[in-house]
């Protein structure tokens, strides 16, 4: 009887204890959907926007120091996503804005207190080819229906463009076989130009605080209408900014198209077999803590235990231009964005060849210049690489180059190279300076060579071990024959 009672406990320990487990498992794995407050943020990371969003369980938010970020304060749908171990947003069912104004505090003082107001972020030479601007206010509205328009007139005039294409197929096939014409060479109509590609990006018009707030570690709340804090709405606040700035590139091969490589430390060592083609396309970079900006672009990844720096590619290197200036405009026109001071960006219409150097001695200055890729006609795969304007005259497409660098031939040499920017003031562009050691390949000669040296040094040892026997045999008969 007490066996019997034993294995009913028993059981029914195992019961309770397989009941905990898939509590846990159900707790672990919870897709519940449930209304919570959320902190929005577009956060600059240094050549673009990067739109994420702070649950309430991620109580830290991590922006650049002395840029543009826009929080906004949201109610929204949230639920737990186990794949990727996080809080996933469903803005598409709600996505309310919670009026109140931000509190920022630093050291426990209220520093700042700002409002919500509507913006836009622009990219008026396409994302990632130039910089954003967010217009506030009433010209958010206003650009945005600049916006709009330029891409009616961008849709009507590919529109007309195909029409036109139509009409200019349909003439060339009635003079072709009306005979006044024998080929699509002698045609004397015309043929229509597609227009150029629209470049031009913006957002909608969206409801955010921006803040431009210096390096430190802030609090912040959202305090409604009625003067109380937000639950959810306190979280801590840190802005930081790079601990250096350089020049990196990024390295086209001209028989690797398809696969670049970029260099980010200045003073890397670049490998390149002797009698190939790089193309060189420079870009401004920034040294960040890895943690910070890790976590600025993905606010619930994990804690590093250690963390150390990373190199970040930022905006594109325009090695030659006028100084920028920004257009007129309405007064009541709020803008934020300028580029960056001089020595980051080139504001001061400073040109910059590259130069490169062997042994201290300068060996060649290679001039920027615009790229065009051309993929080979015919069933072989392949592409060539041409310069801009010799591209348009074989006939390619009139359109945005693909790419614009400098174009280094790497010839045979027994001594490393040196490449660095120069401008047209005689300074060299600081951080711009890499190595470029040329692989000398070794050739079949080299490797017979390398073969035959242990095989006749085998002939050698050998012959010589025969002919000391040899020797040692013949000394052993003569005595034999004195003792004798």
């Amino acid at each position: 009887m007490k066996k019997i009672v034993a294995a009913i406990l028993l059981s029914w320990l195992g019961l309770i204890s397989t009941g905990a487990n898939f509590g846990m498992v159900a707790a672990e794995t919870d897709t519940e959907r449930r209304e919570e407050f959320v902190y929005g943020v577009n956060a600059y990371n240094g050549t673009l926007y990067h739109g994420v969003f702070h649950p309430p369980s991620v109580d830290t938010i991590y922006l650049l120091a002395d840029k543009v970020n826009i929080i906004s304060p949201r109610k929204t749908i949230i639920y737990y996503w186990a794949v990727t171990n996080e809080y996933k947003a469903d803005f598409d069912s709600m996505n309310e804005d919670i009026p109140g104004s931000l509190e920022i505090r630093l050291n426990g003082q209220l520093v700042l207190t700002v409002e919500p107001t509507d913006y836009v972020i622009q990219y008026p030479e396409g994302i990632t080819r130039g910089e954003a601007e967010v217009y506030l206010g009433g010209a958010a509205q206003r650009k945005y229906n600049e916006w709009e328009e330029a891409l009616k007139i961008y849709r009507m005039a590919v529109s007309e463009y195909y029409a036109d294409s139509r009409d200019w197929q349909t003439e060339l096939s009635e003079r072709v076989q009306s005979g006044e014409i024998t080929s699509e060479d002698d045609v004397l109509v015309s043929q229509p130009v597609r227009p150029a590609e629209f470049l031009y990006s913006s957002t909608k018009v969206f409801r955010g605080v921006p803040l431009i707030l210096p390096p430190g570690t802030y609090d912040i709340q959202l305090r409604n209408d009625d003067g109380k804090i937000v639950a959810d709405s306190v979280k801590k606040l840190v802005v930081f900014r790079s601990d250096r700035v350089g020049v990196g590139y990024t390295v086209i091969p001209e028989d690797k198209w398809t696969t670049p490589e970029q260099t980010y430390s200045p003073g890397e060592i670049l490998y390149v077999r002797t009698n190939s083609v790089l193309y060189l396309e420079p870009f401004f970079e920034s040294e960040y803590n890895d943690q910070y900006f890790a976590h600025l672009e993905a606010p619930q990844a994990p804690l590093f235990v250690n963390s150390g720096w990373t190199w970040i590619k930022e905006e594109n290197f325009k090695p030659s231009g006028t100084s920028w200036q920004r257009s007129g405009d309405a007064p009541d026109e709020t803008f934020i964005g300028e580029r960056r001071p001089g020595r980051y960006i080139n504001d001061e219409g400073i040109g910059y060849d590259m130069q490169v150097v062997e042994r201290n001695m300068l060996q060649e200055s290679i001039t920027f210049e615009d790229f065009m890729v051309r993929q080979t006609p015919g069933k072989a795969l392949g592409y060539e690489i041409l310069e801009a304007m010799e591209g348009l005259s074989q006939g390619m497409r009139e359109r945005s180059p693909d790419f614009s660098a400098f174009r280094v031939m790497v010839r045979r040499s027994l001594q490393d190279l040196g490449i660095n920017l120069q401008g047209d003031d005689g300074a060299i562009l600081s951080g711009s300076s890499r190595t470029v050691d040329v692989v000398r390949e070794s050739g079949s000669t080299d490797l017979f060579l390398a073969l035959l040296f242990p095989i006749g040094l085998g002939i050698v040892m050998v012959g010589y071990r025969r002919y000391t026997l040899k020797r040692h045999r013949e000394k052993l008969s003569m005595a034999q024959r004195e003792n004798s």
